[in-house]
């Protein structure tokens, strides 16, 4: 595929995939479908020390393995540290086993909301466009929740009604727009839903390349789990109509789906909120910090490169021995 041929979600999706080259492993992106749990086991069977690579990572979000999202940790395997033979390799050749993860499009809006904004995750408030109601400073209750999430996907509504999906954060950008490349080889759908029987078809695949993968991964509990009883009948009617494309792609009912067996805990969320709030103020300290000393090496690149421009130059020659006598003579 051509990079002029690579729309924006694909583009997204690939610039988030991982690839493993000896165990023939092409793990797509897509937001908010257990992925980045997959990614964190797969790293690490594949002898990757995750804990030393990210110790320093400056990455806003509170579950540690997230950091394999932040562009500043070196990691192997990830789609920006490959070569273009081994991208190339990745998309073409058909002995790749390729793994879309997806997830219920209801399941995955309630979880990209409640997660990311709900919460007050630092970072994530700048990346809504102007016209999405805030979250007041505490939440009551269940009912609460349930209101601000219908406000929200009213919100979301009529962003995309005006513009696109491309205006909005990319969790909330569809799978079926993510995941459109076909791969040449096997495709493995990884449902969240069901992601013990994916992962077992992941085992085989590895083990038939000589890798053992270790414990298979758990998926990170949220502080706000997905309950039915959270999405009004309004709410579930427009993600339902947004995400059509989804249910259509992977035959999702049309419906909620059904509730987590846990319940939530409101004075833990206002609590994680507060924390968030404050942690706010650190993480946009930290985030300038890091600008301004990008900013500064690279004017200090700039600088140096001048300096032997000007070094190298054929004036600076023909003067030197007017700077010799010059010194010569003043001292």
């Amino acid at each position: 595929m051509a990079a002029s041929e690579i729309d924006p979600y694909v583009e997204h999706s690939l610039r988030t995939s991982m690839f493993f080259p000896a165990t023939r492993l092409f793990v797509a992106g897509n937001p908010k479908a257990a992925g980045t749990t997959l990614r964190w086991w797969l790293l690490q069977a594949h002898g990757v020390d995750l804990a030393a690579r990210t110790a320093d990572s400056w990455w806003g979000e509170s579950a540690p393995f997230q950091t394999v999202w932040d562009s500043h940790v070196d990691l192997d395997y990830a789609w920006g540290d490959l070569s273009e033979a081994q991208r190339q390799d990745a998309l073409s050749s058909p002995d790749v086993l390729t793994v879309h993860p997806v997830r219920h499009p209801v399941s995955r809006l309630f979880s990209t909301w409640s997660g990311k904004y709900l919460t007050g995750e630092p970072y994530y408030a700048e990346r809504l466009p102007s016209g999405f109601p805030e979250v007041p400073a505490s939440v009551d209750d269940d009912s609460h929740i349930a209101e601000l999430f219908e406000k929200f996907v009213d919100a979301l509504d009529a962003t995309v009604s005006d513009h696109d999906f491309l205006a909005m954060d990319v969790h909330f950008w569809p799978q079926h727009l993510l995941l459109a490349r076909h791969p040449v080889g096997v495709e493995l759908v990884l449902r969240q839903e069901s992601m013990g029987q994916g992962l077992a078809a992941i085992e085989s695949h590895l083990r038939a390349h000589g890798l053992e993968a270790g414990t298979a991964p758990r998926i990170n509990e949220t502080v706000v789990p997905y309950r039915a009883e959270l999405v009004s009948d309004r709410a579930a009617d427009v993600a339902i109509s947004l995400y059509e494309g989804d249910f259509d792609r992977w035959e999702y009912p049309r419906e909620r789906p059904t509730s987590s067996s846990r319940t939530v805990d409101v004075d833990w969320l206002n609590d994680v909120r507060g924390r968030n709030r404050r942690y706010g103020v650190i993480h946009r300290a930290l985030g300038g910090l890091r600008d301004e000393n990008a900013q500064l090496r690279d004017e200090q690149s700039r600088l140096t490169r001048r300096e032997q421009e000007l070094l190298e130059s054929t004036s600076w020659k023909l003067t030197g021995p007017l700077r010799w006598a010059s010194d010569k003579f003043t001292h």
